[in-house]
């Protein structure tokens, strides 16, 4: 029980406190004020910035949905008060005796989903999606959308009657598939924030907004325009990207040869010169308008007509895969031409011969040396490389660009030898790059090397590596365009800033790219997957590694 006799001892006990401490306790009350007014000031700054944020910047910010219910297998995406989309999702499956041709099955499946699609109603679409990550396969997703300017409200039953038929349609005339819905367990994962946004599947695109898992990284725009991406945006590389070199790979039949075009007009069209050495004769065809040097009129190119005895030995030297020894006495020859004033290629097969061969090995070096040049001067050779009314370091733009020819194509297919090929090619292109030194930003030229492969013998090429070093400064861009970048030079990798990565299939090339991109993982496991014209872009103008359909020539 309490005793009623210590409660007038108590009062006292607290008054006194209170008499003692009265100062400092209102001192703290005070301190508590003054805290709680800050933290509402800030709470209300915070919340004013965001205001402000948001105003500005709403137009750019994603959609998120309104509501997202997934019921019976079908996902409903509520995007606002108008707009209502409901989606059913079904793993394509292939019988196993088929596994071993996927190809074929997928092409008749994407052939037959084209084909039924355009049996659809207006508000129901059908795409096909690939996840890689965290599920694999590949997926049948049916999406039926509210009527515009009516009802947000959509008839379930119809939908799912919808994707019954085209599930009947399919299997019945392709019975090596099979399409199974899948549980709506799995719906989340494959939702997943991890699903990179390059891969994020086209059936969200569909209702009008973008996941809000997507990277918020502007890509649309550029000074040359390439396609679109999967969110169809237009995108394209600045004409900072062209100057800082490119480099396109992709293996046959991908798409490299289209997207090099592309590039080549419309650099065209921003003023800058541009050349084709077109290995296989397929650019002439491609490209309308341009100035064609094929057959007889192929211009003619003075192999001695540099102005540096080094730089001549050096592309003889790569053109012809000449040893140290076979280099060292082109240099020799060379000099002695110069004193004799009679600098061509019959006078250095006459000096040559005059060379003392009393030794062995000089003798070795000297007929080798005969036997690599001899074709120069016979057959096609005879017709490339002569001092008559050729090309040389002093005057190969003016003789290859005329006044009004900026786009040029110089067929390289007329000529049989590969050899002879990459012989003519590199002097075309070393002369460029003396001319362009010696008359610094007179012109900006553009050189495109289809199959680029081919002029690097065991993966180097001094002339092609020193370009793409230096001679940005001068005005003279490399777009290499390739089917192996394993065989093309750790220079070249490391100075094309500019990337354009079609399908690859080789993992010695894909690990290479993956190296010298820092590719997304994600990305990295899809470069095998994509479909012809399709390519991940890599440029300094972009923050982001960009998925891109390259439009086709067809388009322009």
């Amino acid at each position: 029980m309490f005793d009623k006799r210590t409660i007038f001892p108590l009062i006292l006990i607290v008054l006194g406190t209170l008499t003692l401490f009265g100062q400092n306790v209102t001192n703290l009350f005070r301190l508590y004020q003054e805290t709680l007014i800050t933290i509402v000031g800030l709470f209300v700054s915070i919340i004013t910035i965001l205001i402000l944020i948001y105003k500005k910047y709403k137009n750019k910010m994603y959609i998120f949905f309104k509501n997202f219910e997934i019921k019976n297998n079908i996902i409903k995406l509520n995007v606002n008060d108008s707009n209502t989309c409901l989606f059913s999702i079904l793993k394509l499956e292939v019988k196993v005796q088929d596994q071993k041709n996927p190809v074929y099955v997928m092409k008749n499946f994407h052939n037959l989903l084209t084909s039924i699609e355009k049996n659809l109603d207006s508000t129901t679409k059908a795409y096909i999606i690939t996840s890689l990550y965290p599920v694999k396969g590949t997926y049948l997703v049916v999406c039926t959308n509210s009527e515009p300017n009516g009802s947000s409200e959509i008839d379930e039953k119809r939908h799912i009657d919808t994707v019954y038929r085209l599930k009947v349609i399919l299997e019945s005339i392709e019975p090596d598939i099979r399409l199974n819905p899948i549980s709506s367990s799995k719906y989340n994962v494959l939702l997943s924030p991890n699903v990179p946004a390059a891969l994020v599947s086209p059936f969200l695109t569909a209702t009008g907004i973008r996941p809000p898992f997507t990277r918020a990284f502007e890509v649309s725009g550029g000074d040359i325009e390439l396609g679109r991406t999967i969110d169809n945006q237009t995108v394209g590389i600045s004409l900072n990207d062209v100057e800082r070199h490119i480099l396109i790979v992709g293996s046959t039949g991908s798409g490299k040869t289209n997207t090099a075009a592309v590039i080549a007009e419309g650099a065209k069209e921003k003023g800058i010169k541009v050349l084709i050495l077109d290995w296989h004769g397929e650019y002439t065809k491609l490209i309308q308008g341009a100035k064609v040097y094929s057959k007889e009129g192929l211009p003619r190119i003075d192999p001695l007509g540099s102005n540096k005895i080094e730089e001549t030995v050096e592309l003889l030297g790569d053109a012809l895969d000449l040893t140290e020894p076979q280099r060292f006495l082109a240099y020799v020859v060379l000099q002695r031409l110069v004193a004799m004033r009679q600098f061509d290629l019959t006078s250095f097969l006459t000096v040559l011969k005059e060379i003392d061969d009393d030794s062995y090995w000089i003798r070795d070096v000297k007929y080798a040396l005969m036997r690599k040049l001899i074709f120069t001067l016979v057959g096609d050779g005879q017709k490339l490389f002569s001092r008559e009314d050729s090309v040389n370091a002093y005057n190969v733009v003016e003789r290859l660009f005329d006044s009004n020819d900026d786009l040029v194509v110089i067929d390289l297919s007329v000529i049989d030898s590969d050899v002879l090929k990459r012989l003519y090619a590199m002097f075309l292109l070393l002369y460029i790059s003396q001319y362009l030194k010696k008359n610094p930003n007179s012109y900006r030229i553009l050189v495109v090397l289809d199959e680029a492969q081919n002029y690097f013998i065991n993966k180097n090429d001094i002339i092609i590596d020193r370009i793409i070093r230096e001679w940005r400064k001068f005005g003279l861009f490399l777009c290499l365009v390739t089917q192996s970048p394993s065989s093309i030079s750790e220079e070249v990798l490391k100075n094309a800033n500019t990337k354009i990565i079609h399908t690859i299939k080789s993992n010695i090339d894909k690990k290479i790219i993956m190296d010298s991109t820092a590719l997304d993982k994600d990305l990295a496991d899809y470069l095998d997957k994509l479909d012809v014209g399709e390519c991940i872009c890599t440029c300094p103008s972009k923050k982001a590694q960009i998925l891109i359909k390259i439009k086709k020539k067809s388009e322009f």
